[in-house]
């Protein structure tokens, strides 16, 4: 499977898991824009503070932001580009074979 092809696969499974598990997300998500810092996360989503399934006042406040990075090779994750880690769960999304070799 060729790069692009495992990053559109990663990238299926992301989607798949934000649409079912958090309230609002998106993708290539830019952060401290028009810094020296400036940094794009691939996903992120937020998923609000719920008690009983009900949106409480603080559900905002209180919510929970996950990243997800999506490294389809080796290159891919030594590039330099990526592992922006500012939420509060965060994910490296890779192949079993990627995971295997960074390990």
């Amino acid at each position: 499977m060729s790069r692009t092809d495992t990053t559109a696969m990663l990238s299926k499974l992301v989607e798949k898991r934000l649409k079912n598990q958090t309230a609002f997300w998106a993708s290539e998500v830019n952060f401290d824009r028009n810094t020296p810092d400036e940094r794009r996360v691939d996903y992120v989503g937020f998923k609000p503070l719920n008690v009983n399934g009900e949106p409480v006042p603080a559900s905002v406040e209180k919510g929970c932001f996950g990243f997800y990075e999506v490294k389809s090779c080796m290159a891919d994750f030594t590039s330099g580009n990526g592992l922006t880690f500012y939420g509060d769960q965060n994910y490296l999304v890779c192949t079993k074979e990627l995971c295997d070799e960074i390990v």
